[in-house]
Protein backbone atom coordinates (compact mmCIF):
# COMPACT_ATOMS: atom_id res chain seq x y z
CA UNK A 1 0.00 0.00 0.00
CA UNK A 2 1.44 3.23 -1.33
CA UNK A 3 -0.05 6.65 0.12
CA UNK A 4 0.44 9.83 -2.25
CA UNK A 5 1.92 10.11 -5.19
CA UNK A 6 5.44 10.41 -4.00
CA UNK A 7 5.27 7.13 -2.34
CA UNK A 8 3.58 5.48 -5.33
CA UNK A 9 6.26 5.97 -7.86
CA UNK A 10 8.52 4.84 -5.34
CA UNK A 11 6.66 2.11 -5.05
CA UNK A 12 5.95 0.99 -8.22
CA UNK A 13 10.07 1.90 -9.43
CA UNK A 14 11.28 -0.57 -6.69
CA UNK A 15 8.86 -3.03 -8.26
CA UNK A 16 6.79 -4.20 -11.34
CA UNK A 17 6.05 -7.67 -9.94
CA UNK A 18 4.67 -7.00 -6.19
CA UNK A 19 1.13 -5.93 -6.62
CA UNK A 20 0.86 -2.47 -5.65
CA UNK A 21 -1.93 -0.68 -4.02
CA UNK A 22 -2.25 3.26 -4.03
CA UNK A 23 -4.87 5.89 -2.71
CA UNK A 24 -4.80 9.72 -2.30
CA UNK A 25 -2.63 9.55 -5.80
CA UNK A 26 -4.91 12.20 -7.91
CA UNK A 27 -3.89 11.79 -11.50
CA UNK A 28 -2.22 7.72 -11.36
CA UNK A 29 -2.01 7.89 -15.60
CA UNK A 30 -0.30 11.17 -15.09
CA UNK A 31 2.04 10.04 -12.59
CA UNK A 32 3.13 6.96 -15.01
CA UNK A 33 1.69 4.66 -12.35
CA UNK A 34 -0.99 3.58 -15.07
CA UNK A 35 -1.57 3.27 -18.47
CA UNK A 36 -5.17 4.21 -17.75
CA UNK A 37 -7.63 4.21 -14.60
CA UNK A 38 -10.24 2.00 -16.31
CA UNK A 39 -7.79 -1.06 -17.12
CA UNK A 40 -4.41 -0.25 -15.20
CA UNK A 41 -2.59 -2.51 -17.16
CA UNK A 42 0.77 -2.62 -14.76
CA UNK A 43 0.84 -4.33 -11.46
CA UNK A 44 -1.03 -1.06 -9.70
CA UNK A 45 -4.17 -0.29 -8.49
CA UNK A 46 -5.86 1.48 -6.03
CA UNK A 47 -7.82 4.62 -4.84
CA UNK A 48 -7.44 8.05 -6.25
CA UNK A 49 -8.32 11.29 -4.31
CA UNK A 50 -9.17 13.17 -7.92
CA UNK A 51 -11.91 15.78 -6.61
CA UNK A 52 -14.92 16.76 -9.27
CA UNK A 53 -13.81 20.84 -8.94
CA UNK A 54 -16.98 22.01 -10.79
CA UNK A 55 -18.49 20.28 -7.52
CA UNK A 56 -16.45 22.77 -5.29
CA UNK A 57 -17.44 25.74 -7.89
CA UNK A 58 -20.83 24.69 -7.25
CA UNK A 59 -21.03 24.84 -3.93
CA UNK A 60 -18.59 27.94 -3.69
CA UNK A 61 -21.23 29.89 -6.20
CA UNK A 62 -24.26 28.82 -4.30
CA UNK A 63 -22.88 29.72 -0.74
CA UNK A 64 -20.86 33.07 -1.93
CA UNK A 65 -22.63 34.01 -5.29
CA UNK A 66 -20.99 37.13 -5.47
CA UNK A 67 -17.35 35.87 -6.00
CA UNK A 68 -15.62 36.48 -9.18
CA UNK A 69 -12.04 35.60 -8.16
CA UNK A 70 -11.21 32.79 -6.20
CA UNK A 71 -7.33 32.40 -5.13
CA UNK A 72 -5.68 29.09 -5.23
CA UNK A 73 -2.64 28.51 -2.67
CA UNK A 74 -0.31 25.27 -3.73
CA UNK A 75 3.09 23.82 -3.65
CA UNK A 76 4.79 23.54 -6.89
CA UNK A 77 6.49 20.55 -6.12
CA UNK A 78 3.49 18.65 -5.33
CA UNK A 79 2.64 17.38 -9.34
CA UNK A 80 -1.18 16.14 -8.36
CA UNK A 81 -1.52 20.03 -6.84
CA UNK A 82 -0.63 21.35 -10.39
CA UNK A 83 -3.02 19.01 -12.06
CA UNK A 84 -5.65 20.66 -9.72
CA UNK A 85 -4.66 23.91 -10.57
CA UNK A 86 -4.88 23.80 -14.15
CA UNK A 87 -7.79 21.89 -13.72
CA UNK A 88 -9.55 24.76 -11.85
CA UNK A 89 -8.02 27.56 -14.65
CA UNK A 90 -10.27 24.90 -16.91
CA UNK A 91 -13.49 24.89 -15.44
CA UNK A 92 -13.33 28.10 -13.97
CA UNK A 93 -14.52 30.41 -16.86
CA UNK A 94 -17.97 27.82 -16.92
CA UNK A 95 -18.75 29.62 -13.44
CA UNK A 96 -17.74 32.95 -14.44
CA UNK A 97 -14.56 32.79 -11.94
CA UNK A 98 -10.95 33.62 -12.45
CA UNK A 99 -8.55 31.93 -10.72
CA UNK A 100 -5.52 34.19 -9.60
CA UNK A 101 -2.66 31.03 -8.24
CA UNK A 102 0.79 31.58 -6.02
CA UNK A 103 2.69 28.97 -5.83
CA UNK A 104 5.20 27.84 -2.79
CA UNK A 105 8.19 25.61 -2.85
CA UNK A 106 8.38 25.34 0.90
CA UNK A 107 6.16 26.23 4.48
CA UNK A 108 8.15 29.34 5.45
CA UNK A 109 6.74 30.82 1.53
CA UNK A 110 2.92 30.62 2.78
CA UNK A 111 2.76 33.92 4.68
CA UNK A 112 4.20 35.89 2.05
CA UNK A 113 2.03 34.30 -0.61
CA UNK A 114 -0.63 34.10 0.95
CA UNK A 115 -0.77 38.17 1.36
CA UNK A 116 -0.13 38.22 -2.18
CA UNK A 117 -3.55 37.06 -3.02
CA UNK A 118 -5.32 38.94 -0.42
CA UNK A 119 -6.76 41.92 -1.83
CA UNK A 120 -6.95 40.48 -5.71
CA UNK A 121 -9.37 37.46 -4.44
CA UNK A 122 -12.62 36.94 -3.29
CA UNK A 123 -12.64 33.53 -1.81
CA UNK A 124 -9.38 30.92 -1.24
CA UNK A 125 -9.22 27.66 -2.87
CA UNK A 126 -7.66 24.62 -0.89
CA UNK A 127 -6.51 21.73 -2.87
CA UNK A 128 -5.22 18.40 -1.53
CA UNK A 129 -1.75 19.74 -1.47
CA UNK A 130 -0.15 18.28 1.75
CA UNK A 131 2.19 21.01 2.50
CA UNK A 132 -0.96 23.59 2.33
CA UNK A 133 -3.11 21.78 4.66
CA UNK A 134 -0.20 21.40 7.16
CA UNK A 135 -0.24 24.96 7.16
CA UNK A 136 -4.00 25.41 7.60
CA UNK A 137 -4.32 27.24 11.05
CA UNK A 138 -2.11 29.60 10.00
CA UNK A 139 -3.85 29.91 6.79
CA UNK A 140 -7.36 30.18 7.90
CA UNK A 141 -6.45 32.69 10.75
CA UNK A 142 -4.91 35.62 7.94
CA UNK A 143 -8.48 34.75 5.97
CA UNK A 144 -10.98 35.12 9.22
CA UNK A 145 -9.06 38.97 9.69
CA UNK A 146 -9.63 39.85 5.75
CA UNK A 147 -13.04 38.06 5.90
CA UNK A 148 -11.81 35.76 3.06
CA UNK A 149 -13.84 32.42 2.69
CA UNK A 150 -12.07 29.40 1.95
CA UNK A 151 -13.56 26.20 0.14
CA UNK A 152 -11.45 23.18 0.74
CA UNK A 153 -11.21 20.23 -1.42
CA UNK A 154 -11.54 17.76 1.33
CA UNK A 155 -13.33 17.61 4.97
CA UNK A 156 -9.69 17.76 6.93
CA UNK A 157 -9.29 21.23 5.58
CA UNK A 158 -13.10 22.16 6.67
CA UNK A 159 -11.90 21.04 10.16
CA UNK A 160 -9.07 23.18 9.88
CA UNK A 161 -11.09 26.17 9.54
CA UNK A 162 -12.28 26.22 5.47
CA UNK A 163 -16.35 26.90 5.16
CA UNK A 164 -16.88 24.17 3.14
CA UNK A 165 -16.43 21.10 0.71
CA UNK A 166 -17.92 18.89 -1.46
CA UNK A 167 -15.09 16.32 -1.29
CA UNK A 168 -13.27 13.13 -0.13
CA UNK A 169 -13.03 12.01 3.60
CA UNK A 170 -9.63 10.32 3.63
CA UNK A 171 -10.82 7.59 6.41
CA UNK A 172 -13.61 6.35 3.27
CA UNK A 173 -11.06 6.18 0.43
CA UNK A 174 -8.82 4.44 2.50
CA UNK A 175 -11.85 1.81 3.89
CA UNK A 176 -12.61 1.51 -0.05
CA UNK A 177 -8.60 0.43 -0.93
CA UNK A 178 -9.13 -2.01 1.79
CA UNK A 179 -11.99 -3.23 0.45
CA UNK A 180 -10.04 -3.39 -2.78
CA UNK A 181 -7.07 -5.42 -1.28
CA UNK A 182 -8.71 -8.12 -0.37
CA UNK A 183 -9.77 -9.21 -3.90
CA UNK A 184 -5.61 -8.88 -4.28
CA UNK A 185 -5.10 -10.65 -1.42
CA UNK A 186 -7.51 -13.62 -3.49
CA UNK A 187 -5.76 -13.78 -6.32
CA UNK A 188 -7.24 -10.76 -8.70
CA UNK A 189 -4.91 -9.53 -10.88
CA UNK A 190 -4.10 -5.26 -10.32
CA UNK A 191 -4.08 -5.20 -14.05
CA UNK A 192 -7.47 -5.52 -15.09
CA UNK A 193 -8.52 -3.66 -11.87
CA UNK A 194 -10.00 -0.22 -12.60
CA UNK A 195 -8.36 2.99 -10.34
CA UNK A 196 -11.25 4.13 -8.21
CA UNK A 197 -12.30 8.02 -7.36
CA UNK A 198 -14.53 7.66 -3.58
CA UNK A 199 -17.61 6.45 -4.46
CA UNK A 200 -19.73 8.80 -1.56
CA UNK A 201 -18.45 12.07 -2.03
CA UNK A 202 -19.76 14.30 1.31
CA UNK A 203 -20.92 18.12 2.01
CA UNK A 204 -19.11 19.23 5.21
CA UNK A 205 -19.82 22.45 6.43
CA UNK A 206 -17.65 24.02 9.34
CA UNK A 207 -20.78 26.01 11.39
CA UNK A 208 -17.76 27.97 13.35
CA UNK A 209 -16.51 29.49 10.49
CA UNK A 210 -20.06 30.45 8.72
CA UNK A 211 -20.32 32.23 11.57
CA UNK A 212 -17.68 34.29 11.81
CA UNK A 213 -18.06 34.60 8.24
CA UNK A 214 -21.08 36.10 8.34
CA UNK A 215 -22.14 33.38 5.80
CA UNK A 216 -26.17 32.60 5.46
Amino acid sequence: LAIATPAAQAAYNATKDIPILITAVTDPVAAGLAKSLEKPDTNVTGTSDDVPIEKQFELLKKLLPNSKKVGILYNTSESNSQIQVEKAKKMAPEFGLEIISAGITNVNEIPQSLNSLIGKMDVLYIPTDNMIVSAMPLVSSECFKKNIPIIGAEKGTVELGAVATTGIDYYKLGFQTGLMAVDVLNGKATNTMPITTLKDMQLVINTDAVKKLNIS
